[in-house]
Protein backbone atom coordinates (compact mmCIF):
# COMPACT_ATOMS: atom_id res chain seq x y z
CA UNK A 1 0.00 0.00 0.00
CA UNK A 2 1.59 2.91 -1.15
CA UNK A 3 0.30 5.51 1.24
CA UNK A 4 1.50 2.78 4.52
CA UNK A 5 5.06 3.17 2.54
CA UNK A 6 5.52 6.90 2.14
CA UNK A 7 4.15 7.34 5.57
CA UNK A 8 6.85 4.63 7.07
CA UNK A 9 9.75 6.67 4.84
CA UNK A 10 8.70 10.15 6.71
CA UNK A 11 8.33 8.67 9.74
CA UNK A 12 11.69 6.67 9.95
CA UNK A 13 13.56 10.30 9.23
CA UNK A 14 10.89 11.71 12.68
CA UNK A 15 12.60 9.16 14.18
CA UNK A 16 16.37 9.94 13.49
CA UNK A 17 15.39 13.37 13.83
CA UNK A 18 14.04 12.49 17.26
CA UNK A 19 17.90 10.60 18.44
CA UNK A 20 19.64 13.55 17.14
CA UNK A 21 18.41 15.74 19.01
CA UNK A 22 18.21 14.19 22.29
CA UNK A 23 17.45 15.43 26.08
CA UNK A 24 18.43 19.06 24.62
CA UNK A 25 15.68 19.04 21.87
CA UNK A 26 13.21 17.00 24.23
CA UNK A 27 12.98 19.71 26.91
CA UNK A 28 12.34 22.69 24.05
CA UNK A 29 9.28 21.02 22.55
CA UNK A 30 8.17 21.12 26.14
CA UNK A 31 8.82 24.53 26.28
CA UNK A 32 5.76 27.35 25.42
CA UNK A 33 7.35 29.24 22.78
CA UNK A 34 8.20 25.50 21.46
CA UNK A 35 7.80 25.69 16.80
CA UNK A 36 4.71 23.95 15.25
CA UNK A 37 4.85 20.37 16.59
CA UNK A 38 2.71 16.97 15.28
CA UNK A 39 1.26 14.40 16.98
CA UNK A 40 4.05 12.33 16.31
CA UNK A 41 6.51 14.98 18.15
CA UNK A 42 4.22 14.30 20.54
CA UNK A 43 4.68 10.74 21.01
CA UNK A 44 8.42 10.59 20.70
CA UNK A 45 9.12 13.43 23.06
CA UNK A 46 7.17 11.71 25.61
CA UNK A 47 7.37 9.43 28.62
CA UNK A 48 5.79 6.94 26.47
CA UNK A 49 7.65 3.66 26.62
CA UNK A 50 9.98 2.97 23.51
CA UNK A 51 8.21 0.10 22.02
CA UNK A 52 5.56 2.54 21.56
CA UNK A 53 7.63 4.77 19.48
CA UNK A 54 8.87 2.60 16.95
CA UNK A 55 8.26 3.45 13.23
CA UNK A 56 6.00 0.75 12.82
CA UNK A 57 3.83 1.98 15.90
CA UNK A 58 3.90 5.69 14.46
CA UNK A 59 3.04 4.81 11.11
CA UNK A 60 -0.20 2.47 12.79
CA UNK A 61 -1.18 6.11 14.26
CA UNK A 62 -0.65 7.87 11.03
CA UNK A 63 -2.85 5.52 9.00
CA UNK A 64 -5.46 5.76 11.44
CA UNK A 65 -5.05 9.61 11.84
CA UNK A 66 -5.80 10.15 7.88
CA UNK A 67 -8.04 7.32 7.40
CA UNK A 68 -10.34 7.66 10.33
CA UNK A 69 -9.93 11.69 11.27
CA UNK A 70 -9.68 12.75 7.72
CA UNK A 71 -10.96 10.48 4.92
CA UNK A 72 -13.66 9.72 6.95
CA UNK A 73 -15.01 13.68 7.65
CA UNK A 74 -14.06 15.02 4.02
CA UNK A 75 -16.22 12.05 2.53
CA UNK A 76 -18.81 13.38 4.56
CA UNK A 77 -18.53 16.94 3.61
CA UNK A 78 -18.38 15.88 -0.07
CA UNK A 79 -21.91 14.36 0.70
CA UNK A 80 -23.33 17.04 2.08
CA UNK A 81 -21.92 19.38 0.20
CA UNK A 82 -23.27 17.60 -3.51
CA UNK A 83 -26.92 17.09 -1.96
CA UNK A 84 -27.04 20.78 -0.68
CA UNK A 85 -26.08 22.73 -3.45
CA UNK A 86 -28.00 20.21 -5.94
CA UNK A 87 -31.00 20.81 -4.03
CA UNK A 88 -32.25 24.86 -4.10
CA UNK A 89 -34.90 24.45 -1.59
CA UNK A 90 -32.45 22.59 0.73
CA UNK A 91 -30.01 25.39 -0.01
CA UNK A 92 -32.25 28.20 1.00
CA UNK A 93 -33.63 26.49 4.35
CA UNK A 94 -29.84 26.11 5.20
CA UNK A 95 -28.26 29.58 4.24
CA UNK A 96 -31.46 30.63 5.73
CA UNK A 97 -31.20 29.33 8.99
CA UNK A 98 -27.36 30.55 8.71
CA UNK A 99 -27.93 34.04 8.30
CA UNK A 100 -30.24 34.30 11.79
CA UNK A 101 -26.78 34.06 13.44
CA UNK A 102 -24.16 34.92 11.04
CA UNK A 103 -24.85 38.14 10.11
CA UNK A 104 -21.73 38.03 9.20
CA UNK A 105 -20.61 35.83 6.41
CA UNK A 106 -17.04 35.82 7.20
CA UNK A 107 -17.80 35.40 10.76
CA UNK A 108 -18.13 32.02 12.23
CA UNK A 109 -19.85 31.10 15.60
CA UNK A 110 -18.49 28.83 17.92
CA UNK A 111 -19.62 25.11 17.51
CA UNK A 112 -22.26 25.23 20.63
CA UNK A 113 -23.91 27.82 18.71
CA UNK A 114 -24.02 26.15 15.46
CA UNK A 115 -25.21 22.75 17.29
CA UNK A 116 -28.19 24.80 18.31
CA UNK A 117 -29.22 25.28 14.59
CA UNK A 118 -31.66 22.39 14.13
CA UNK A 119 -32.02 22.08 10.20
CA UNK A 120 -27.93 22.30 10.35
CA UNK A 121 -27.78 19.37 12.44
CA UNK A 122 -30.51 17.54 10.74
CA UNK A 123 -28.27 18.09 7.02
CA UNK A 124 -25.21 17.06 9.57
CA UNK A 125 -26.51 13.90 10.13
CA UNK A 126 -28.32 13.02 6.58
CA UNK A 127 -24.86 13.14 5.07
CA UNK A 128 -23.53 10.76 7.97
CA UNK A 129 -26.56 8.88 7.48
CA UNK A 130 -25.88 8.72 3.97
CA UNK A 131 -22.37 8.19 3.36
CA UNK A 132 -21.80 5.90 6.48
CA UNK A 133 -17.99 6.59 6.80
CA UNK A 134 -17.22 3.13 8.25
CA UNK A 135 -18.16 0.42 5.37
CA UNK A 136 -16.71 -2.42 6.84
CA UNK A 137 -18.50 -4.75 9.72
CA UNK A 138 -17.30 -3.92 13.05
CA UNK A 139 -16.52 -7.58 14.83
CA UNK A 140 -17.32 -8.33 18.18
CA UNK A 141 -16.65 -11.57 20.35
CA UNK A 142 -19.92 -12.13 22.53
CA UNK A 143 -18.84 -12.29 26.55
CA UNK A 144 -22.74 -14.15 26.97
CA UNK A 145 -25.46 -15.85 25.59
CA UNK A 146 -27.13 -12.92 22.83
CA UNK A 147 -30.84 -13.15 23.00
CA UNK A 148 -32.86 -10.83 20.70
CA UNK A 149 -36.51 -11.03 19.02
CA UNK A 150 -36.78 -10.52 15.19
CA UNK A 151 -40.34 -8.49 14.24
CA UNK A 152 -39.93 -9.80 10.79
CA UNK A 153 -40.14 -13.81 11.88
CA UNK A 154 -43.28 -15.85 13.94
CA UNK A 155 -43.32 -19.36 14.86
CA UNK A 156 -46.51 -21.57 14.26
CA UNK A 157 -48.24 -19.79 16.79
CA UNK A 158 -47.70 -16.51 15.48
CA UNK A 159 -45.67 -16.03 18.29
CA UNK A 160 -42.56 -13.58 17.15
CA UNK A 161 -39.35 -15.79 16.47
CA UNK A 162 -36.21 -15.47 19.36
CA UNK A 163 -33.04 -16.49 18.86
CA UNK A 164 -30.47 -16.88 21.03
CA UNK A 165 -26.93 -16.66 19.85
CA UNK A 166 -24.44 -18.91 21.71
CA UNK A 167 -21.27 -17.27 23.70
CA UNK A 168 -17.77 -16.62 22.00
CA UNK A 169 -19.49 -16.42 19.01
CA UNK A 170 -17.63 -13.50 16.41
CA UNK A 171 -20.60 -11.04 15.68
CA UNK A 172 -20.47 -8.00 13.18
CA UNK A 173 -22.93 -5.64 12.21
CA UNK A 174 -22.48 -3.16 9.14
CA UNK A 175 -23.22 0.45 10.34
CA UNK A 176 -24.58 1.09 6.33
CA UNK A 177 -27.22 -1.85 6.41
CA UNK A 178 -28.36 0.10 9.54
CA UNK A 179 -28.22 3.47 7.87
CA UNK A 180 -30.08 2.24 4.75
CA UNK A 181 -33.32 0.26 6.28
CA UNK A 182 -36.33 1.69 4.52
CA UNK A 183 -38.50 0.35 6.95
CA UNK A 184 -36.42 2.93 9.55
CA UNK A 185 -35.46 5.29 7.13
CA UNK A 186 -37.91 5.85 4.39
CA UNK A 187 -36.48 6.46 0.49
CA UNK A 188 -33.19 6.05 2.11
CA UNK A 189 -31.62 7.10 -0.97
CA UNK A 190 -32.91 9.98 -0.59
CA UNK A 191 -30.90 13.25 0.69
CA UNK A 192 -33.61 14.25 3.03
CA UNK A 193 -32.67 16.46 6.07
CA UNK A 194 -36.34 17.03 7.12
CA UNK A 195 -36.75 13.37 8.18
CA UNK A 196 -34.84 14.28 11.32
CA UNK A 197 -37.26 17.56 12.31
CA UNK A 198 -40.26 17.37 14.40
CA UNK A 199 -42.48 20.61 14.62
CA UNK A 200 -40.47 21.52 18.08
CA UNK A 201 -37.52 21.94 16.75
CA UNK A 202 -37.95 24.27 13.58
CA UNK A 203 -36.32 27.52 13.68
CA UNK A 204 -38.68 30.84 13.07
CA UNK A 205 -36.88 31.26 9.20
CA UNK A 206 -38.50 28.26 8.58
CA UNK A 207 -41.76 28.83 8.93
CA UNK A 208 -43.51 30.07 6.38
CA UNK A 209 -47.19 31.68 7.27
CA UNK A 210 -50.06 29.79 8.22
CA UNK A 211 -48.14 26.39 7.51
CA UNK A 212 -44.32 25.29 7.18
CA UNK A 213 -41.74 24.44 4.72
CA UNK A 214 -40.95 21.50 6.18
CA UNK A 215 -42.05 17.63 6.23
CA UNK A 216 -41.05 16.85 10.28
CA UNK A 217 -41.05 13.58 11.52
CA UNK A 218 -43.25 12.10 13.78
CA UNK A 219 -41.74 11.54 17.63
CA UNK A 220 -42.02 7.40 17.18
CA UNK A 221 -40.75 7.37 13.84
CA UNK A 222 -37.57 9.60 15.26
CA UNK A 223 -37.00 7.62 18.00
CA UNK A 224 -36.50 4.47 15.52
CA UNK A 225 -34.25 6.23 13.16
CA UNK A 226 -32.11 7.36 16.67
CA UNK A 227 -31.86 3.82 17.69
CA UNK A 228 -30.73 2.52 14.25
CA UNK A 229 -27.92 5.89 13.92
CA UNK A 230 -24.88 4.37 14.37
CA UNK A 231 -22.37 6.39 11.88
CA UNK A 232 -19.97 5.88 14.74
CA UNK A 233 -20.68 3.30 16.05
CA UNK A 234 -21.87 2.34 19.27
CA UNK A 235 -21.33 1.63 22.74
CA UNK A 236 -18.07 1.78 24.31
CA UNK A 237 -15.91 1.31 21.27
CA UNK A 238 -17.56 3.77 19.29
CA UNK A 239 -15.23 6.29 17.07
CA UNK A 240 -13.05 8.16 19.78
CA UNK A 241 -12.70 11.42 17.48
CA UNK A 242 -16.70 12.05 17.28
CA UNK A 243 -16.66 15.24 18.93
CA UNK A 244 -13.40 16.35 16.19
CA UNK A 245 -15.83 14.82 13.40
CA UNK A 246 -18.75 16.62 14.38
CA UNK A 247 -16.68 20.23 15.18
CA UNK A 248 -15.25 19.58 11.50
CA UNK A 249 -18.79 19.25 10.31
CA UNK A 250 -20.46 21.94 11.44
CA UNK A 251 -17.86 24.72 11.20
CA UNK A 252 -16.58 23.47 8.01
CA UNK A 253 -20.57 23.44 6.61
CA UNK A 254 -21.64 26.50 7.47
CA UNK A 255 -18.40 28.34 6.37
CA UNK A 256 -18.73 27.44 3.19
CA UNK A 257 -22.85 27.46 2.64
CA UNK A 258 -23.24 30.78 4.17
CA UNK A 259 -20.53 32.66 2.38
CA UNK A 260 -20.80 30.54 -1.16
CA UNK A 261 -22.94 29.96 -3.91
CA UNK A 262 -21.29 26.52 -5.65
CA UNK A 263 -22.45 25.32 -8.86
CA UNK A 264 -22.09 21.46 -8.85
CA UNK A 265 -20.60 20.41 -12.25
CA UNK A 266 -18.61 17.61 -14.04
CA UNK A 267 -20.23 15.22 -11.28
CA UNK A 268 -22.38 11.80 -12.01
CA UNK A 269 -23.42 10.98 -7.75
CA UNK A 270 -23.36 6.85 -8.75
CA UNK A 271 -19.13 7.61 -9.56
CA UNK A 272 -18.10 10.59 -7.43
CA UNK A 273 -20.67 10.83 -4.06
CA UNK A 274 -22.02 6.94 -3.32
CA UNK A 275 -20.15 4.72 -2.33
CA UNK A 276 -18.73 1.94 -4.63
CA UNK A 277 -15.95 0.28 -2.74
CA UNK A 278 -15.18 -0.58 0.90
CA UNK A 279 -11.80 -0.03 2.12
CA UNK A 280 -12.76 0.10 5.76
CA UNK A 281 -13.53 3.61 5.28
CA UNK A 282 -16.24 4.39 2.41
CA UNK A 283 -14.73 5.02 -0.36
CA UNK A 284 -15.99 6.40 -4.15
CA UNK A 285 -15.41 5.06 -7.89
CA UNK A 286 -11.66 4.30 -8.66
CA UNK A 287 -10.34 7.22 -10.97
CA UNK A 288 -13.07 9.33 -9.45
CA UNK A 289 -12.17 13.38 -9.11
CA UNK A 290 -14.71 13.62 -6.39
CA UNK A 291 -17.43 16.15 -6.63
CA UNK A 292 -16.27 18.96 -8.58
CA UNK A 293 -17.86 22.55 -7.99
CA UNK A 294 -17.54 26.26 -9.80
CA UNK A 295 -17.91 29.36 -7.64
CA UNK A 296 -20.66 31.07 -8.83
CA UNK A 297 -20.92 33.94 -5.73
CA UNK A 298 -19.53 34.91 -2.74
CA UNK A 299 -21.26 36.74 0.15
CA UNK A 300 -18.48 38.44 1.29
CA UNK A 301 -17.93 40.43 -1.64
CA UNK A 302 -21.66 41.79 -1.68
CA UNK A 303 -20.45 43.75 1.48
CA UNK A 304 -17.19 45.01 0.22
Amino acid sequence: MRIRENLTAILVRYREQKDEFGSIESKKWQNDDRPLRTIFHEILFSSLPEHEKSVEHLTEEAVAVITAAEETTAITLQTAIYHIFSNPSIHERLRNELRDVMPDACTLKEWRELQALPYLTACIKEALRMTSPVASRLPLTLPTPLVYTCSAVKDDMGNLQTYEIPPKTIIGMSPRLMLYNAEVYPDPECFDPSRWLTYENISPSEAKGDGCMLKPARQTDLKAMEQSYKPFGGGPRKCIGINLAHANLYHILAAVVRRFDLEITDTVRARDVDMNRDHFVTMIARGSEGVRVRVVGDEAEKVQ
